[in-house]
C-alpha cells in the first residue's frame, strides 16, 4: 500500500497543505506592502504629463485598439469557450494550448508522435485552416 494512501498520511498531508497556504499569504502580503512602499515613495510616472486623447496609435495596435473598443465586459466570458474544436480559430479568436500529453508519467511504450501530428490533418483537412492554426495564431500572438 502506497504510503499517502492511510489516514495518517492525510492528516499529514492537510497540515502540509495549511503549512503551504499561510506561506502564500505571508509572503503576498510582503508583496504587497513592498509594491506599496516603493510606489508611495519613488512615484513613478510623476513626470510624465500626457494626455490620452493626443497619444497616436498606429499599426497593430490600432487593430488591437478598434477591435477592443467594440466588445463589452461579459464578451470575454461568453467567448470563453468557442462552439467547436476548431471554432475558435475560424471565428478569429487566438487560443494557444500547450500540452505534453500523452506524455507524463508514460510507464509503457512511448506513443507515436508522428501519429498524433497526422491527426491534424483529421481535425483541420482545409490547409488554410492549417495554414491559421500553426502560422497565423502564433503570428498574432507573439509578433513573428
Amino acid at each position: 500500500m502506497p504510503r499517502y494512501a492511510g489516514w495518517g498520511a492525510l492528516t499529514s498531508m492537510g497540515r502540509v497543505g495549511v503549512k503551504a497556504l499561510v506561506y502564500f499569504e505571508i509572503v503576498t502580503t510582503v508583496a504587497l506592502i513592498i509594491g506599496l512602499v516603493v510606489m508611495n515613495v519613488l512615484r513613478p510616472g510623476d513626470g510624465v504629463h500626457a494626455v490620452p486623447g493626443d497619444i497616436q496609435i498606429t499599426g497593430l495596435a490600432e487593430q488591437y485598439v478598434t477591435k477592443g473598443e467594440g466588445q463589452h465586459w461579459y464578451d470575454f466570458l461568453v467567448n470563453i469557450i468557442p462552439g467547436s474544436v476548431v471554432g475558435a480559430f475560424v471565428e478569429g479568436n487566438v487560443v494557444l494550448w500547450g500540452t505534453d500529453f500523452p506524455h507524463p508519467n508514460i510507464s509503457g511504450e512511448m506513443p507515436d508522435d508522428g501519429v498524433l501530428v497526422d491527426l491534424l490533418g483529421r481535425f483541420a483537412p482545409d490547409p488554410t485552416l492549417r495554414h491559421r492554426i500553426l502560422v497565423d495564431n502564433p503570428t498574432a500572438a507573439f509578433g513573428f
